[in-house]
């Protein structure tokens, strides 16, 4: 439900003037991954893509009046308790604006962990980039890199 405005609408889209009426049920994903190898050896590759359906409520400023896609392939190598990862797929995203109506984005990843009886840490590198010099609010050139222990 949209309890409150954080900010401002972008493009064409416009304020309710009962702001707490919108309700949407959330976006609908379609998605698929298929293993390639042996997954209990730890070595095999993956396909993995899928779509996000637009939403339920098509009223002005929800933002999810369009059908997205993404795709991306990867795989995974594991060398006595070292394991390596990394994947790297395309995102295709619509837009508000009319002169650009689609965003298509890089996505990747690389990460390693090391298997251990009581604490497995992990390193991972993941990131997009946008095709486009990054000309829509959160789709520009973005990296992050995580640590972990579990």
């Amino acid at each position: 439900r949209n309890e409150v405005v954080l900010e401002n609408p972008s493009g064409d889209a416009q304020l309710s003037s009962d702001d707490r009426s919108r309700h949407d049920s959330g976006d609908y994903r379609i998605g698929t991954a298929v293993a390639i190898g042996s997954t209990a050896r730890g070595i095999f590759g993956i396909v993995r893509f899928g779509t996000r359906l637009p939403t339920t409520d098509n009223r002005v400023g929800l933002d999810r009046d369009a059908t997205d896609f993404f795709g991306t392939i990867g795989g995974q190598v594991r060398s006595g308790r070292a394991v390596f990862s990394g994947s790297a797929g395309v995102g295709i995203n619509g837009t508000r604006i009319a002169t650009y109506e689609q965003s298509d984005v890089l996505t990747y990843d690389v990460a390693a962990r090391l298997d251990g009886s009581a604490f497995t840490p992990s390193l991972s590198l993941v990131g997009q980039n946008d095709l486009r010099s990054g000309r829509i609010r959160g789709n520009e050139d973005l990296m992050e890199l995580r640590g972990g222990v579990r």
